[in-house]
């Protein structure tokens, strides 16, 4: 009997098996297989389905074909965009039972959904195998098997799309007929059509998403260095770092992306690039929310009051299974800006100078007090008395271009976010704060994605009503518990309120707000799916912190207090923890 209201995560792959063309009795091609032929072919092995997915239709024989399985457990790792996704999958021998022998080659379609339990009743493969629910596509790497008592299973490991462009090389003769004068889109067609499994992978761009509507061109002439554009003048080229001779065909796409300011990566099969602010600045995004039809998802705080939210929000306490953090003082990954570098061979002809650089994020505002200057730099030394300032610097050779260098370095600093604090997250739940399995959004968890984190601080003061003490305190004023705490530890008075302040969310600028980077799906028919993911800063509020936000008390919880404001001036998200809860 189905249960109304009632949703089950559900995983189902489309495995499109290859066979070995050296079996062919006779050496005959068997007859091409037609779209009508697959939907006909009928029930494939226990637990599985015929389809007719997109991989394979205008196949030139039969030796391709598609089965529809739901695996026994299921894992895939959705890595940053210019990596490879990896996917593990175990099925039973008898929903698999063919000889590795017998097989050419092995593609994996990996799809996740929140079923209704009525349409679980009627099995899973027509809700679940859908365009809009696939999450993982690639292709098999290893097919291991194991036999003993307990039964017969079979391992699939493989990568994501991108794998067949890191394995693929190339050399220079390749690179030297492309023209990298034209759109982006163009010069990337051009060169997978020099690889025979990447020709017909279609290339998608969103013009509303680029400066003008316009794709720029990795070598337009008007940026490129007069070195870079050949002996005549007129032939751009663009300098490639390592062995021209031994690099993958992905490492050429990841760099002529860069030039343009955006990011590659597939999707469904698809290969997109898009700028990097339209991926990741999702916290002012309302028209392409992570939440049910694209629209901004209104939570309800009781009383009354309601919030809408366009980016997933998770509350320990509430929806989160493990939460952790982790902040870095110091090390490599801490860059507060990003600098591109470039040297233009013709400036002294024109009386300028010969280095072109561009900095993102320009941190020109607020620098009129040393105290607010002094927020802005990587390190500071415990007692306050010197602070520095580290700066990432990138060469990117062969442009001459201002406008374009700070489009790259924007890419650059949006793409690796700034690594001082990140943690780790995990969950059973198929919704963010205020959704339901109906809007399972959790499943569509993807690197970049914004997410905001909090604490359930009412649950958390749920104490047992004979701590009499801890109620009280609870029920203090920030100013009368700093006093309390001040006079019991003879701490200062600010560091008391510092610290009152903290506990009880008083400080709105604090880091609540994060991008995902890396997230992995492990799926267990018995029982059910866990979503985990490790995330870092995306937001940095002492970027935001200006001399005109100062308080009239020089205090440090005064200070970190009107300080506040000024990242929600900026069009940072709202802390939505508070004393009294979420």
């Amino acid at each position: 009997m189905a249960l109304p209201g009632i949703y089950r995560p559900s995983v189902a792959v489309n495995l499109i098996i290859r066979f070995d063309e050296a079996l062919l009795s006779g050496g005959k091609t068997p007859a091409a297989v037609s779209v009508a032929d697959l939907a006909a072919a009928g029930g494939g092995p226990s637990g599985s389905a015929s389809t007719t997915p997109p991989s394979v239709q205008g196949a030139a024989d039969r030796l391709s074909q598609v089965l529809a399985i739901v695996p026994k457990t299921a894992s895939f790792e959705l890595p940053g965009y210019r990596q490879a996704p990896k996917f593990s999958l175990t099925l039973p021998f008898h929903d698999f039972p063919f000889d590795p022998r017998a097989l050419r080659a092995v593609g994996v379609e990996i799809y996740v959904a929140a079923i209704p339990d009525a349409a679980w009743a009627q099995g899973t493969f027509k809700v679940t195998i859908n365009p809009a629910n696939q999450r993982c596509t690639g292709t098999v790497d290893l097919i291991s098997s194991d036999y003993d008592e307990k039964g017969s299973i079979v391992r699939l490991e493989g990568r994501g799309d991108q794998a067949v462009f890191i394995d693929g090389k190339l050399n220079a003769l390749v690179l030297k007929q492309i023209d990298y004068t034209k759109p982006i889109n163009e010069v990337i067609s051009n060169l997978m059509g020099f690889l025979p499994v990447g020709a017909q992978t279609p290339i998608h761009m969103d013009q509303s998403e680029w400066p003008g509507g316009v794709f720029p061109s990795p070598g337009d002439p008007s940026i490129a260095t007069r070195i870079n554009q050949g002996v005549a003048g007129t032939n751009p080229t663009v300098p490639m770092k390592g062995d021209p001779n031994n690099v993958s065909f992905w490492d050429v796409v990841t760099n002529l992306c860069l030039l343009v300011g955006g990011v590659p990566y597939f999707e469904n099969h698809i290969f997109k690039i898009r700028p990097a602010r339209s991926i990741f600045d999702q916290k002012n995004n309302s028209s392409n929310t992570p939440f049910k039809g694209g629209s901004p998802r209104t939570i309800r705080l009781g009383e009354g009051r309601s919030q809408q939210v366009n980016f997933r929000k998770m509350v320990y306490g509430r929806n989160l299974k493990h939460l952790g953090f982790e902040r870095k003082f110091g090390g490599a990954a801490i860059r507060p800006s990003v600098r591109c570098v470039s040297v233009d061979q013709d400036a002294k002809a024109r009386g300028v100078g010969c280095l072109v650089e561009a900095t993102w994020p320009d941190d020109q505002k607020g620098t009129n007090t040393t105290q607010v200057n002094n927020a802005k730099k990587t390190r500071v030394t415990p007692s306050g008395g010197a602070t520095q300032k580290d700066v990432l610097n990138i060469s990117v050779p062969g442009i001459k271009d201002k406008t374009r260098l700070l489009n790259i370095a924007e890419q650059i600093y949006e793409e690796i976010g700034r690594g001082e604090m990140g943690g780790k997250a995990a969950t059973k739940d198929l919704s963010s704060l205020g959704g339901d399995s109906s809007d399972a959004d959790l499943l569509t968890l993807k690197p970049g994605d914004a997410i905001e984190f909090a604490v359930d601080v009412g649950g958390l003061q749920s104490l047992p009503p004979v701590v009499s003490e801890l109620n009280t305190q609870a029920a203090q004023s920030p100013q009368a518990a700093a006093t309390q705490l001040a006079a019991r530890t003879g701490w200062d008075k600010d560091l008391a309120a510092v610290l009152v302040g903290a506990t009880r969310g008083a400080f709105t600028s604090l880091q609540n707000t994060f991008r995902v980077e890396n997230v992995k799906y492990d799926w267990d028919v018995s029982s059910g799916i866990t979503v985990e993911f490790d995330f870092k800063n995306y937001l940095e509020a002492r970027g935001d912190v200006s001399s005109e936000a100062a308080p009239a008390g020089n205090t440090a919880a005064g200070s970190l207090q009107a300080n506040a404001t000024s990242a929600q001036a900026a069009g940072a998200p709202s802390n939505i923890t508070s004393a009294g809860g979420v």
